[in-house]
């Protein structure tokens, strides 16, 4: 019963990520994008889905090269926290399972 509701909270909360990036997005927004994705890969990690977490990370990236002009620095600042997310994961993925 507890794990069906933490469960239910889980999804509830995917779901609100979810719907923040799908606006972001279309709004054009792409740091806030980013931001809400690496919100998501943490939430993910953290209930320990991580790939998951992986997917979320990788979709951040992909909104960050999409941005251009004077928010470059902003990108580059949130590419280099990607980056650092990143590095546990790659090493987690290369472990035989």
């Amino acid at each position: 019963m507890m794990v069906d509701l933490q469960q239910s909270i889980l999804n509830r909360a995917r779901q609100g990520y979810q719907k923040s990036i799908i606006n972001y997005r279309q709004g054009g927004y792409r740091q806030k994008e980013a931001d809400v994705l690496l919100m998501l890969a943490k939430l993910e990690s953290e209930h320990g889905a991580q790939e998951r977490a992986i997917l979320a990370l990788r979709a951040a990236e992909e909104a960050l090269a999409q941005m251009g002009g004077p928010k470059e620095g902003a990108a580059e600042s949130l590419s280099q926290r990607i980056e650092a997310g990143w590095k546990p994961y790659e090493e987690m993925r290369r472990k035989p399972r």
